[in-house]
């Protein structure tokens, strides 16, 4: 919605106060891809700049969770910027780091929901 807060907070995916990981994501979509592959719960940030306020709710939240901030891979970007935030709101509040690696140095891919989708990845060209 257009002037909502965005700021730490978050589109829930599964049962946020279950058991197991609990995944931070920057998108929608990215965020779907990862419940539906793994089964776990998620937390869509909505963009790489919300990350840290999420992990560090979802830390206070569920000091005991484990968990698991999935990266967007920018690589085609000047500094990565969904690496870096990823990675800095890992560090800063004990989660794990995970980030996509795509078969093909070629393919636009840069998250989880696009290596999916990604024709290299299912074998094509």
């Amino acid at each position: 919605m257009k002037g909502a807060r965005i700021t730490g907070s978050y589109c829930a995916l599964g049962e946020i106060q279950g058991e197991g990981p609990l995944l931070i994501c920057e998108g929608y979509a990215t965020g779907v891809t990862l419940h539906t592959e793994t089964g776990h719960a998620v937390a869509c940030a909505m963009n790489a700049g919300n990350l840290l306020p999420v992990a560090q709710h979802l830390r206070y939240r569920f000091p005991e969770r484990s968990l698991i901030v999935a990266a967007d891979n920018d690589r085609f970007t000047s500094n990565n910027p969904g690496m870096q935030a990823a990675r800095k709101a890992a560090i800063e509040v004990g989660a794990r780091l995970m980030w996509p690696d795509f078969p093909c140095p070629y393919c636009e891919c840069t998250d989880y929901n696009d290596l999916v989708q990604c024709s290299a990845a299912k074998g094509g060209e």
